[in-house]
């Protein structure tokens, strides 16, 4: 099993600008099996609304590139995979 953690606000206005059903939406198009958890996290001291994934069957690498499209789709700094940062392609 591997997880991957979304914090839920924009990176450039630091706040949710997206619906949870537009999150929802991008996971489905990219993860066929996935059990979704909504929490709430912190990133660099910032509260925020989080998704913890769950996912089976789907190696370490193909999610970093799963994260990676994700982070440009829900405008995001970076995801968690499995404890690695994956950053925003820009952010490169």
């Amino acid at each position: 099993m591997n997880t991957m953690y979304i914090g839920m606000n924009d990176k450039d206005l630091h706040k949710q600008v997206l619906d949870k059903a537009v999150f929802f939406a991008a996971i489905a198009r990219e993860l066929e099996s996935v059990t979704i958890f909504e929490a709430i996290g912190y990133y660099k001291g910032e509260r925020e609304n989080s998704l913890k994934l769950e996912i089976f069957g789907m190696s370490h690498e193909e999610l970093v590139t799963i994260a990676r499209k994700l982070c440009i789709d829900l405008n995001q700094e970076c995801i968690i995979v499995d404890g690695e940062f994956v950053n925003h392609p820009a952010a490169a």
